[in-house]
């Protein structure tokens, strides 16, 4: 954009720069935060929500993730390619993905939250779509 806007629309502008727009995980390591790559799963769509909690009840923490993104500028193709995650942690800050005909969690929408609910004692996941209806997940026993 530097390149062919005129110069003088240029000079006093604030100008950032971005080196990645890697899914990141931020682990807090005696007061400083270590930064952590997702699993190339996760790096497909933007996350807009996540989750941390133990999903397979083996005592480690486990992520959920939905995202996408559809709202793009003419000129951009839609963020579409995601279709939710979860990612199995094993406890030393390490996780794998786990595919969706193994876990049963599949939204490929414009996610937008992503919260836990309890229902008669079942653990639900409830996820909130842009411009569409609502997706629900029950955790299996």
């Amino acid at each position: 954009l530097i390149e062919i806007l005129p110069e003088e629309k240029i000079e006093g502008s604030v100008v950032y720069e971005i080196f990645s727009f890697e899914s990141i995980l931020l682990i807090n390591e005696n007061g400083k935060l270590i930064a952590k790559s997702l699993p190339n799963e996760a790096q497909i769509a933007p996350i807009k929500s996540a989750l941390v909690i133990d999903i397979d009840n083996d005592g480690y923490k486990d992520i959920i993730t939905v995202g996408n993104h559809y709202g793009v500028e003419v000129e951009t193709v839609r963020y579409d390619a995601g279709y939710g995650t979860v990612l199995l942690g094993n406890g030393k800050n390490n996780f794998s993905f786990l595919p969706p005909r193994k876990s049963g969690f599949y939204v490929p929408s414009d996610s937008r939250d992503l919260k836990q609910l309890s229902i008669r004692g079942n653990n639900m996941y409830v996820v909130t779509n842009n411009n569409s209806s609502l997706s629900f997940f029950k955790e299996q026993q």
